[in-house]
């Protein structure tokens, strides 16, 4: 298992900076045996398949996907991380049509392969969002405020698992809690969905719906 760690480390080595490289080297396949795995290793365990399904985040998330949309469709993935891995399970679930662009300014390479593109650029004001049917995100973290703003104007369908942090620009002590951005966005995407037509807000709250620590938001039209 660690020989399959290294050897992904020596020939990948290229797409960390040098301070994030020496951690994830120091720490190794150590996060398999604990509940929770940060993402960074996530996407290595998997990418060298010695993540157990059962703490796979990604296969969750794509089943959660399955059960709510049929996935051949044009479909933009926000703040996929360096190694896009929810991406490519999406991409093989496209068997005649549809296709996957993920898009973060961490993303170890852009690339195109048939139906899966890569784009190593963050979401603003200026991203079109006019190519894609269904926007998604697992974590996009500072992307949030925006991608949702995007998504609604282009009246786009949107299905987000929301972080633990908290994005406010200048927050004041009491906002550093997640629930308080949590409810930030409810009631800005309440507007947004309100302004441009694009249905109604719909909230998964961690339970039996959804097996994350954090919420998920979409639109119901």
């Amino acid at each position: 298992m660690n020989e399959k760690f290294d050897a992904f480390l020596m020939e990948h080595q290229d797409l960390y900076e040098k301070d994030l490289f020496d951690s994830i080297k120091e720490r190794g396949t150590s996060f398999l045996e604990e509940e929770i795995i940060p993402d960074v290793f996530m996407q290595i365990y998997d990418a060298i398949g010695i993540l157990p399904d059962d703490k796979n985040n990604y296969l969750k998330f794509l089943k959660l996907l399955k059960q709510r949309y049929v996935l051949e469709k044009n479909i933009l993935e926000v703040g996929c991380g360096i190694l896009p891995r929810l991406g490519v399970y999406l991409s093989k679930q496209q068997t005649e049509n549809g296709t996957v662009t993920v898009m973060d300014p961490v993303l170890g390479k852009e690339f195109h392969h048939l139906n899966f593109t890569g784009l190593k650029q963050k979401v603003d004001e200026f991203t079109d969002f006019s190519p894609y049917d269904l926007v998604i995100g697992q974590y996009p973290c500072e992307a949030t405020e925006i991608t949702i703003e995007k998504a609604c104007e282009y009246q786009k369908d949107f299905y987000l698992l929301l972080c633990g942090c908290t994005h406010f620009r200048s927050p004041l002590p009491f906002m550093t809690m997640p629930n308080f951005y949590h409810e930030y966005l409810y009631e800005k995407t309440t507007n947004l969905l309100q302004k441009y037509d694009n249905g109604k807000l719909k909230v998964l709250k961690p339970g039996n719906e959804n097996p994350f620590l954090y919420p998920i938001i979409t639109n119901e039209k």
